[in-house]
């Protein structure tokens, strides 16, 4: 028998262990673990061909209430919560105590590490104690768990989205099972993007079974805008995205939407506008803060912060200075609007914004203190706000000359970036601490920080809007490295670019200096080719408004002229 066991087995020992346990409550042995005799004629035993018929086997022969309990175990998962197997099984506490000693005594289930939880003693059991109940005894397990979990999670039901998501779908109830997996795409966008995206496109695949109303044409929509909110974070194809936005933007007509449609725009030209295409963002943002003109005060709010980002990605100093300021005074004067966007990173951003846009009209020591003011306030938890504070901090003392302000903050915001931001907050922050680098002369630190935030964002197709402004702090590197083939090459590829109108305006400035340096360095410089780019330069100026690239320009004008 022995040998007929390990032939069947093929060394698995779960295997051995499970015919064993079969053969002990057939009658076929007895005895004790270790010491079994034959309590049958060896030709009369029968083996089960697979492990999976052995468990199947053992099931099948446990008494009822043990069976149920165990096959709403199996449903449950892995790890088997007590109070929600009783709620599930409606049994009194003591019956199920007893059941479950039972099961764990035929070692199926046992307590787990966790406090009021069982849990499978193999995954091989579980499956095996799922897969053998019948589909609709199955769904309607599923179902109880689902309304189980709402009642005992009441007050905190959005944190077990995913779970709800999964059960409301497998016991085919595809329109609540669409809500959860909306709102578990939305919770996780930042902390696993691939599984938002999962979630979101389940969306769309659950409501192809349900009959349309308002209600599944705003989870259309609302699934589509976290997909392109997601892309934003994580990267995407243009076209999907551009395909992804036209598709909502067809329902949120349907539907008749401002909000909806307002937000919409934002995600899309917020995406673009990071790709590289800022002109596109701004058209959008623009069109989003004119649906929201006289709704409600937090939409009004949230649509005029994201109008201040995008004037400031086309070079509108002023007015991002200005919308940016407006929101703001909202902020503090309209009645409850503090409050009700208390939780939200828009209001720190929009000081973000408004100190970067302060800093290049003039009024830098304004935007250092209010920076460094944000800076007391914020915590760890306003992540995207802190790195990004850290981030402009290091660009305004650099723009001032205090480099080791500025190396100070630009490597804090990189930390903070790569532990746990997004692709965007990575590359911003590379994009800053790289410049610093280079004011400081380190070479070797600005190439390294500079060339992995270019891979990143070419990678994943995020934060393209700073490309150019990477390309032309790369070419100065290289350039003061005695490369000039290589820094012409890196500058042919930046002026591409702005020449198409991509990437941040403000990097259009750095791609016009880096090439009035790289023509300068020539050993027989052409000196109107110079100060044709000059004039580009002064151009440029006069249109960003901005005093410390006035400045940069001045005395660049004032080197090559002796």
């Amino acid at each position: 028998l022995r040998a007929r066991i390990e032939a069947r087995a093929r060394g698995n020992p779960l295997f051995v262990e499970e015919m064993i346990r079969s053969l002990v409550e057939r009658g076929v042995l007895r005895g004790e673990r270790g010491a079994y005799g034959l309590a049958a004629p060896i030709e009369e035993i029968t083996l089960p061909e697979t492990v999976q018929a052995v468990l199947a086997s053992r099931i099948d022969r446990l008494a009822d209430r043990d069976k149920d309990v165990l096959q709403a175990a199996a449903v449950v998962g892995r790890d088997v919560p007590i109070e929600l197997l009783r709620t599930v099984v409606d049994l009194p506490a003591p019956e199920l105590a007893a059941s479950l000693e039972r099961l764990s005594t035929a070692e199926l289930l046992g307590p787990a590490e966790s406090p009021g939880e069982h849990a499978f003693r193999h995954p091989l059991a579980q499956e095996v104690a799922y897969r053998t109940q019948l589909l609709d005894r199955r769904r309607g397990t599923h179902a109880a768990i689902a309304r189980a979990l709402l009642t005992i999670h009441s007050s905190e039901v959005a944190t077990h989205a995913a779970l709800l998501a999964h059960h409301f779908d497998e016991a085919g109830e595809h329109l609540e099972a669409a809500r959860w997996h909306e709102q578990a795409g939305r919770r996780v966008a930042r902390s696993d993007p691939a599984d938002g995206v999962r979630h979101c496109r389940r969306v769309t695949t659950l409501l192809a079974a349900v009959p349309e109303s308002r209600e599944t044409l705003m989870l259309e929509l609302t699934s589509r805008i976290a997909l392109l909110e997601i892309g934003r974070i994580a990267g995407i194809e243009e076209r999907e995205a551009r395909g992804l936005f036209d598709e909502a933007r067809a329902i949120a007509e349907r539907l008749q939407d401002k909000a909806g449609h307002a937000f919409l725009l934002t995600s899309y030209g917020r995406l673009c506008g990071l790709a590289g295409d800022v002109g596109q963002y701004l058209a959008c943002a623009e069109r989003a803060t004119e649906f929201a003109e006289g709704s409600d005060a937090v939409f009004e709010f949230e649509m005029r912060s994201v109008l201040a980002h995008a004037q400031l990605a086309v070079g509108r100093l002023a007015p991002a200075r200005a919308t940016a300021e407006r929101a703001l005074t909202e902020v503090a004067q309209v009645a409850g609007l503090r409050e009700a966007v208390g939780r939200s990173t828009a209001p720190g951003l929009c000081r973000v914004w408004w100190a970067l846009a302060s800093a290049h009209l003039g009024r830098t020591a304004e935007a250092e203190a209010a920076l460094e003011a944000l800076l007391a306030e914020e915590s760890e938890r306003a992540l995207q706000a802190l790195y990004g504070t850290h981030a402009i901090l290091c660009e305004v003392l650099r723009l001032r000359g205090d480099l080791a302000g500025a190396l100070a903050h630009g490597r804090r915001a990189v930390e903070l970036a790569e532990e746990r931001g997004s692709v965007f907050s990575r590359v911003e922050a590379a994009a800053f601490l790289g410049a610093a680098e280079l004011a400081d002369s380190d070479l070797t630190a600005a190439t390294s920080v500079l060339e992995r935030a270019l891979a990143l964002a070419r990678n994943r197709r995020a934060a393209l809007w700073y490309e150019p402004r990477i390309l032309a702090t790369l070419a100065d590197a290289k350039l003061a490295a005695g490369d000039r083939s290589g820094a012409r090459a890196l500058l042919s590829e930046a002026r591409e670019l702005v020449d198409r109108g991509r990437g941040w305006r403000l990097g259009a400035f750095d791609v016009a200096l880096a090439w009035v340096r790289l023509l300068a360095s020539e050993p027989a410089s052409d000196r109107t080719a110079i100060e044709s780019a000059l004039e580009s330069l002064d151009a440029l100026t006069a249109e960003l408004g901005s005093d410390p690239y006035r400045r940069i320009a001045a005395l660049e004008r004032a080197r090559l002229a002796t």
